[in-house]
């Protein structure tokens, strides 16, 4: 009896170890609260990759003059406030922001001074605000932005010297304000925007000013979207 006894004790024993090692482990924080400030490439690369969710802006803006990439920043999904991507003299790769789907609020690219398209932003499908694109000397296209279609405020690009087509934007279909070209000195292709126009996804005014080529909606609708 004393024998079945200490059986059934290291039964139990057992068992009860076993339910321990079963316990998951607590649940790991996935959103971050406030704004994200990323001024050096050692900030992005030692950001915490548990975090999915910004609730407010993410600025990355180099005041070390070492940031060349974002990689590290892949898990980031949603940012509920802006994304401001500006003052980076050697930032040529945004890869690292390709797990990125949604910006509730402004999306930034600003005096980017060696950065040619937007490859990296594949998974991006929403622009909430204002989509600003200016001063960036090396931007050729918007090429990386085949998920984009939806933004709900204006699409303004002005003063990008580079700036030859508006390829990338062929996937937006829904844009809630305005679409502004201004001062672009290269642009002379804006047949990505066809079918947007063609369809009636923007809801306000296309304005063409002081680029290469300066078509009315009218002629982009007609097939004369490019030199």
């Amino acid at each position: 009896m004393k024998k079945v006894l200490i059986a059934i004790g290291l039964v139990v024993l057992f068992w009860s170890c076993s339910k321990e090692e079963q316990v998951p482990d607590p649940p790991v924080e996935t959103v971050f609260e406030g704004k994200v400030s990323l001024t050096s490439q050692a900030m992005i690369d030692e950001f915490d990759d548990n975090y999915v969710r910004i609730t407010g802006d993410l600025v990355i803006q180099d005041l070390e003059g070492d940031i060349v990439d974002l990689d590290g920043l892949e898990h980031i999904e949603v940012v509920e406030g802006d994304v401001l991507i500006q003052y980076n003299e050697t930032l040529a790769d945004i890869g690292g922001l390709n797990g990125l789907k949604r910006v509730e609020g402004q999306l930034y690219f600003h005096r980017n001074e060696v950065l040619k398209d937007l490859t990296g932003l594949g998974q991006l499908e929403f622009v909430g605000e204002l989509f600003f694109v200016t001063l960036n000397p090396s931007l050729e296209t918007f090429e990386g932005l085949e998920m984009l279609e939806s933004v709900e405020g204006e699409l303004y690009v002005a003063k990008n010297a580079q700036l030859k087509s508006l390829i990338g934007l062929e996937s937006v279909t829904d844009m809630g304000d305005e679409l502004t070209c201004y001062d672009n000195p290269s642009l002379t292709d804006f047949c990505a925007i066809k079918e947007l126009l063609e369809n009636e996804g923007l809801s306000k005014d296309f304005i063409v000013k002081k680029n290469a080529y300066n078509p009315t909606k009218e002629e982009v609708i007609g097939g004369d979207c490019s030199l």
